[in-house]
């Protein structure tokens, strides 16, 4: 009964940590553009 535990946690444990990196660059390129949105808002309120 002890074999198959191992490899469907490590499964599980492979999954989350691909679902983490996914889920991090997404909110990586979610910054960048909220980043560059806002520096062209701040170049608009200056330029007026």
């Amino acid at each position: 009964m002890d074999k198959p535990v191992w490899p469907a946690s490590g499964l599980a444990i492979i999954t989350t940590i691909l679902v983490m990196v996914g889920i991090d660059s997404k909110a990586k390129a979610r910054i960048k553009t909220y980043h560059e949105k806002l520096l062209i808002e701040a170049k608009k309120v200056s330029s007026q």
